[in-house]
This record gives structure tokens, C-alpha cells and sequence, in this order.
């Protein structure tokens, strides 16, 4: 994607300062170029479960990486036990966020099965999100044959 302009894609480049630093790596090429660095908050993390740490973390990202963040997104969740209260509890958090910051709420990750439920509260975007990792006590006999690295 540095290289070869004809392409567009996401990086993932990781929750924490620290993976930020690999973006940093990118940054003379990267420098000048339109792209979104977005922030994607999940407020059931200790390091952001309030405004003031969520701020300092994505301050953090952003020193690390050497780009500022220009979105928000909300992926509050608790994996398999995520609730509609837990979605709500995060949009209110990026909100929050977004008022201190001046940036938007680009969009709420909410769990398929849970976007009836918020819906008609939410008032940015819902991105619709199927899950499919799996704990290892999850996956059947059937499934295991299929890993890609399989256990020994």
C-alpha cells in the first residue's frame, strides 16, 4: 500500500503504544498522504475505561506513531458476554472522547445480534460485526481438523 498506490487497505496496527511504533517505521512515506488513523476504543479495557485514560492512551498511540488520530471508533464489547448496555456504556464514553477531542464517532462495532437492540439509540453508523474467533474449550473435534496450525 506505501509502495504500490493502486491499492487500499486497513492495518491493524495493534491496541497499544506500543504497536503503534510500527506505524512510526512508515512514517516518511506515509507523511502527506490521505489516510483516517482511527481510534478504536473499547471502554471494558482498564487503560481507557474513563475519558482521562482513554485521552492519555490515544495520545500515547499517536506520539508512538507519529500521526494524529482522526476518528473514533467504538468497539466496547466483552467478547461472547457483550450486552446492548456494554455498546451503550462505550458510546457514551466516545462521546465523551469526541466532545474533548473535537473528533468524530466515525462508527459503533456492534455484535450482529446485538444491533436491534441499539439501534434506534445509537446516532452514528453501526458497523455490523459477525464473530468468528473461537475460545480454544469452543471448538469441536470437527473444527480442529480444519486449524491452520494445529496443536502437536
Amino acid at each position: 500500500m506505501f509502495q504500490d498506490r493502486s491499492w487500499t487497505g486497513v492495518l491493524d496496527i495493534g491496541g497499544d503504544p506500543i504497536g503503534a511504533r510500527v506505524l512510526a517505521r512508515f512514517a516518511p512515506q506515509i507523511q502527506g498522504e490521505e489516510f483516517d488513523l482511527l481510534y478504536v476504543l473499547n471502554a471494558n479495557r482498564p487503560e481507557t475505561r474513563n475519558v482521562d485514560r482513554a485521552l492519555a492512551y490515544m495520545q500515547g498511540i499517536e506520539a508512538e506513531c507519529r500521526q494524529k488520530v482522526t476518528g473514533i471508533v467504538n468497539n466496547t464489547h466483552l467478547c461472547g458476554e457483550t450486552t446492548a448496555a456494554e455498546i451503550l456504556k462505550g458510546a457514551d464514553l466516545a462521546g465523551q472522547l469526541s466532545r474533548q477531542t473535537g473528533l468524530p464517532v466515525v462508527c459503533h462495532a456492534v455484535e450482529r445480534r446485538l444491533v436491534p437492540q441499539v439501534e434506534n439509540t445509537l446516532i452514528e453508523p453501526i458497523l455490523p460485526m459477525d464473530l468468528y474467533m473461537k475460545k480454544p474449550w469452543e471448538i469441536t473435534t470437527c473444527e480442529e481438523e480444519h486449524l491452520l496450525w494445529p496443536e502437536p
